[in-house]
């Protein structure tokens, strides 16, 4: 008989994928959502609906008896009317990164963590494998450029599969992977010591390769407190076993040895490379030859939402990206500065708990990031309802940049965007709108190339 999981939130980025990935595998799917039906153009759930999976709002009118498994995350709070009503019924209900690691640990597993990179190096390491003809499931926070290089295997009892694995949520802890990639540690959603313990257990339950980032400041007392396993090293600056040489940076990729062997990216940045050799190092320890990955590489596009480039026009570049973290922000701006004269630089905070865990850490790094000549727009913070601390606001952090000589400016209303950049960008110029959470930030970017070049 068929499980027929709903999923109480099924728009959300991960659960939504990973309610696909259910589908994939021959499960009944349904599930609610806030936003449905009032915004049915949502773009999650236009990609649920063209799936066949059957939603309904958030008034339980889609819980029954009929339900085996209820999906829930964090998000979801005891007040939820959906979530009363399975209490009720004495539905099973389970955490969403907990049924992925019940899924994950079944199979062959590949698991990609880490608080900056685990999206794109996932992403890289599926699209080598399905370059190289290595069949596989794929679950990924978010969706591949080239949407024609996910792997559509059906699965089986020897289906292997490659997973992003949220730390996010100390989920890690749920994983026995087969081996894994942990890209870097740095301040994200948890305390550094509480995000460090937790991939201390991920590394010790994994079964054969833990790949680990050698240049990552916490390097060393992530492998001081793993057992006796297989740890290779990947990086730029410190000695590793996959260790990049020769590196030419181009405006829209790279070009870097390892060794004797080249390896070319069409997606830019220095972070990208770390990816890379994240992917490289992993692959190479599952049999995969230098040229298998190298071809696949080449063949990489990247992330939507990772510095996805919106359109480009009479010099002018639009970007929408995905960065919402110091790190992550820091590393996209940097890349960006490289091959323009001039950044408007858009943020929407993805929470109010993370603004106030690394508010300041967020300052310095857009400051680090910009210039003079550049502008930082910030917006409005984005409010996933429920029992938030909401003793912040966007106008505290513009203040913060303002202190430290960045042009920061509040705005409130992203339809004005495009309008005001119109007036302003020229030549030379970048806008690059960064975020998470809110899943209306890419059609606000291509609201803003269309106003800039209409």
């Amino acid at each position: 008989m068929t499980k027929k999981y709903f999923f109480i939130g099924i728009a959300g980025t991960g659960m939504s994928r990973l309610a696909l990935l259910l589908k994939q595998c021959g499960y009944e799917i349904a599930g609610s959502d806030r936003y449905y039906p009032e915004f049915i153009n949502h773009p999650q759930i236009q990609r649920l609906l063209g799936q066949n999976i059957v939603l309904y709002p958030q008034d339980s009118s889609g819980i029954d008896g009929s339900i085996d498994v209820v999906v829930i995350t964090p998000a979801i709070e005891e007040s939820n009317i959906d979530l009363i009503k399975a209490k009720q019924l004495g539905l099973n209900i389970i955490a969403r990164s907990k049924l992925l690691a019940d899924i994950f640990n079944d199979m062959r597993g590949l698991g990609i963590s880490g608080t900056s990179g685990k999206t794109t190096t996932t992403g890289m390491v599926s699209a080598i494998l399905r370059h190289a003809g290595k069949k596989h499931l794929f679950y990924c926070g978010d969706d591949l450029v080239d949407e024609s290089a996910v792997s559509t295997v059906e699965p089986g009892p020897d289906t292997a599969i490659v997973a992003e694995i949220d730390e996010s949520d100390g989920s890690p802890v749920y994983y026995k992977c087969d081996s894994l990639v942990i890209t870097n540690v740095s301040l994200d959603h948890k305390q550094l010591n509480e995000i460090i313990d937790n991939f201390v257990i991920f590394c010790n339950q994994c079964r054969n390769t833990i790949v680990l980032n050698a240049d990552c400041p916490y390097y060393d007392e992530l492998r001081n407190r793993i057992g006796d396993k297989k740890i290779v090293t990947f990086g730029i600056k410190n000695n590793a076993d996959f260790m990049a040489s020769d590196i030419q940076m181009l405006p829209d990729g790279s070009v870097f040895k390892i060794g004797t062997a080249t390896f070319e990216l069409v997606i830019p940045g220095l972070h990208n490379i770390y990816n890379a050799l994240a992917s490289i190092a992993l692959l190479r320890q599952e049999g995969l030859t230098e040229s298998e990955i190298a071809g696949g590489l080449r063949s990489f596009t990247g992330m939507k939402r990772r510095l996805e480039l919106v359109a480009s026009k009479n010099g002018i570049r639009v970007y929408d990206d995905y960065s919402h973290n110091p790190d992550k922000i820091y590393a996209a701006l940097a890349t960006l500065k490289r091959s323009c004269d001039r950044i408007f630089f858009i943020f929407r905070p993805h929470g109010y708990g993370p603004m106030i865990l690394f508010k300041d850490q967020l300052i310095d790094s857009i400051k680090n990031a910009l210039n003079c000549k550049d502008v930082a727009i910030i917006l409005d913070i984005y409010d996933a309802g429920g029992t938030a601390n909401r003793s912040i606001h966007s106008k505290d952090i513009v203040d913060s940049l303002k202190s430290k000589g960045v042009d920061a400016r509040y705005i409130s209303e992203p339809e004005s965007l495009g309008d005001f950049l119109k007036t302003v960008v020229s030549s030379g110029d970048t806008v690059v709108l960064m975020g998470a959470r809110d899943p209306y930030l890419s059609k606000t970017a291509r609201s803003i190339a269309d106003k800039i070049f209409g």
